[in-house]
């Protein structure tokens, strides 16, 4: 049995020891030799590399996906959740962040996800004064007839 980790984590994460511990955890929780791991990253500075490090000295595989060889880095993150995995380790510093987005596609896609970081969930989007404001105002246009909010926003006259 192989194991296919997809990695996704700040470019400003510097916590070694929390991508070694997560991705140890992963493999002895499916109870997978290293050599039998494949640890999908998206190759940016930060968590990415350190996983890359840290999958390397245990003899994992390393799959490489650098956001330039996509239109965005957003993109390249659907791109990887779509290549599949059996578990998607998510070390996310905010939950507005290109890893919270992967984090959220690896979910809605099915993907077992754990959080080493904020909580990446969709329900857990913090709620601001620029979230309620913007939340009051689709709301009032719902009301209007501008749009439904479960369609597509109707043109106006």
């Amino acid at each position: 049995m192989k194991l296919r980790i997809l990695w996704t984590s700040s470019r400003e994460l510097t916590d070694l020891e929390l991508v070694r511990s997560a991705i140890v955890k992963a493999g002895r929780d499916a109870r997978v030799h290293p050599q039998e791991t494949i640890v999908v990253q998206g190759n940016a500075r930060g968590g990415d590399q350190l996983a890359r490090r840290i999958a390397r000295e245990f003899g994992c595989h390393v799959e490489d996906h650098d956001a330039r060889d996509h239109s965005s880095p957003l993109a390249r993150n659907a791109h990887m959740v779509g290549l599949g995995a059996d578990v998607c380790l998510a070390a996310a510093l905010a939950w507005a962040s290109g890893t919270g987005n992967c984090a959220r596609l690896a979910r809605a896609a099915g993907i077992p996800t754990i959080d080493y970081g904020v909580d990446t969930r969709a329900e857990s989007r913090p709620v601001t004064e620029a979230t309620r404001q913007l939340d009051a105002m689709a709301a009032e246009a719902a009301q209007l007839g501008l749009y439904e909010q479960t369609a597509e926003p109707k043109p106006t006259r």
